[in-house]
């Protein structure tokens, strides 16, 4: 239907829309009510202390909140925001968070540093279990791997694969702009690998093993911010040329622009991988049958 504003003068709380498209000439006033509601529950805002940066839950369903407030500027609280009480950081202003498998936090910074607390049963301030700088500009975006091993994404155009002491194991660099995001890789063949999202408008994508360059994705025509990996296995970004892409690497799809080596690889892992998928489940039904007799 179309609708257009009808001649009265109307009050305050109400609009009024006139349909001249009813067949029998008729005329409809539609009035919408423009009465703000709240939708809250009751629970008004928080002031977290300066612009939000992150907000996480914990396992046991507080919430984190960081902020670039500097010092401060994390915060936990108890799920109805009612009460909080502060973790102390650096001087520097936050950048990310990450709550990580056995519910420590991570924490980076505008200057380049983490700090991992130890808040699964903190109540009130809590200090650093450890802080450590490996990067020379913001840390972006904090990923763990699935043996406890931290990768942190920098806009120093680099990714660090660290222990939980700050220690350097590998330093991922291909980029030539800062790295926006970091994904490890859980749902597909390439489970354990590594993608970064990088403001030189690629992703690149590394062996979660050796941390040995695999190749490019390129498509985008501006900064990737942001990237996840689907249940299905593809990988999702998203970019500041206002657009999401997909990108298939099961298949080894054309968007992926590697050198001939890296896609060879890519092909005979993916296809080695499906065979012990495939051996492992014959062995399953075979065990089957066996118990059943």
């Amino acid at each position: 239907m179309k609708y257009s504003m009808g001649d009265q003068a109307l009050e305050d709380s109400t609009r009024s829309f006139v349909d001249n498209g009813v067949e029998d000439g008729a005329t409809i006033t539609v009035k919408i009510s423009t009465e703000r509601r709240d939708l809250s529950g009751g629970v008004k805002g928080v002031d977290v202390g300066g612009w939000m940066r992150s907000i996480s839950e914990l396992f046991d369903g507080r919430i984190v909140t960081t902020s670039e407030e500097a010092v401060f500027g994390a915060k936990v609280w108890d799920s109805a925001l009612k009460s909080h009480f502060r973790l102390t950081t650096t001087s520097s202003y936050i950048s990310c968070a990450r709550v990580l498998a056995d519910g420590q936090l991570a924490i980076g910074t505008q200057g380049g540093e983490v700090s991992i607390f130890d808040i699964a049963s903190a109540t009130g301030p809590t200090q650093p279990l450890v802080s450590f700088k490996n990067h020379e500009n913001l840390v972006s975006d904090i990923a763990e791997t699935a043996d406890g091993k931290l990768l942190t994404a920098s806009w120093d155009e680099s990714v660090c694969v660290v222990d939980r002491t700050g220690s350097v194991i590998r330093r991922m660099q291909r980029h030539k702009a800062g790295v926006c995001a970091v994904v490890v890789l859980q749902w597909s063949c390439f489970s354990g690998d590594v993608v970064a999202a990088s403001s030189d408008n690629t992703l690149s994508m590394w062996n979660g093993d050796t941390y040995e360059f695999h190749g490019l994705l390129e498509g985008h025509t501006n900064y990737v911010i942001c990237a996840i990996e689907l249940f299905d296995g593809r990988i999702c970004s998203g970019s500041a040329d206002r657009s999401v892409r997909i990108w298939d690497l099961e298949s080894c799809s054309r968007q992926i622009c590697a050198p001939l080596s890296s896609l060879l690889f890519l092909r005979v892992r993916c296809a080695k991988i499906r065979s012990r998928k495939k051996l492992a489940q014959a062995r399953c039904r075979r065990a089957s049958r066996t118990s059943g007799r």
